[in-house]
């Protein structure tokens, strides 16, 4: 089975639905490209889908738990200001974060 797809300006292909239902693949799920010897490439479902970090919405929800919970709410703009305002101390050490 031989198919042309066209790439569209953002780099995007849509594969034909004859390819996705032999490659047991549907929209949403994910693939891997596989760089063979001759310099071509091959598309294959993605073995372990558990694995990948952004089946799951988020690159770090394998980490949730890892650390315990959190016993304060963080604010962002006073970690900021914080950060900032540490960073800019003329009196400040080359050593401090």
């Amino acid at each position: 089975m031989n198919h042309s797809v066209k790439i569209m300006a953002k780099g995007e292909v849509t594969l034909p639905a004859e390819v996705l239902h032999s490659m047991g693949v549907k929209p949403g799920d994910r693939v891997d490209l596989v760089a063979t010897a001759d310099g071509a490439f091959e598309l294959r479902p993605l073995l372990n889908p558990s694995l990948d970090s952004s089946a799951s919405g988020s690159g770090l929800s394998h980490l949730k738990g890892l650390f315990g919970q959190q016993q304060q709410s963080l604010d962002v703009e006073e970690a900021i200001a914080e950060t900032v305002q540490r960073r800019t101390d003329p009196n400040r050490s080359e050593l401090d974060p």
